[in-house]
């Protein structure tokens, strides 16, 4: 696809993703199917179902995950998925908990903070604005409302669910 007609695609898939989530439709297939294409495009080679999985198991396991693990997830190194991390994170995001799921990427954290669940400043700025893009009001706790989003992604992994 020429760059010109992936940026028309890209366009056309965040108005119709949006279109959805202002009708209250964000869980709809048709949304949720869009969504998945749209970080496909974007994502600079993270996969969907990759990350997800790879998510999902540590969290089964009650345990975090680092960036790099997830980039390596998708069989990309860290430098090549750096950049599109965090989109790739918010996407990820949005696609759960518009299917009802906790916010699972509570779990993903730098690689420092494997043993605590830690988010650093940035890192934690990045996860509750993609929490507001989910319509959720945070409010002034946001370690503790991390730490809940945690412990139900924890309590989620633990049921079998798949994609």
């Amino acid at each position: 696809m020429s760059l010109a007609k992936n940026k028309e695609r890209v366009d056309s898939l965040r108005t119709t993703i949006e279109n959805f989530r202002r009708k209250g439709l964000a869980a709809d297939v048709r949304c949720l199917n869009a969504m998945q294409e749209l970080d496909l495009l974007t994502s600079g080679g993270l996969e969907f179902q990759k990350s997800f999985t790879a998510i999902k198991a540590v969290a089964r396991a009650r345990k975090f995950i680092s960036y790099g693990q997830v980039a390596a997830a998708s069989g990309i190194s860290w430098a090549k998925a750096r950049r599109p991390m965090n989109t790739h994170l918010d996407e990820l995001c949005l696609w759960a908990y518009a299917k009802g799921w906790p916010l699972i990427t509570s779990v993903v954290v730098e690689r420092d903070h494997l043993e605590n669940g830690l988010l650093g400043e940035a890192a934690l700025a990045g996860f509750l604005s993609a929490a507001r893009r989910c319509g959720i009001v945070v409010g002034q706790a946001e370690e503790e409302f991390l730490k809940d989003q945690q412990e139900q992604t924890f309590v989620w992994a633990a049921q079998e669910i798949s994609l």
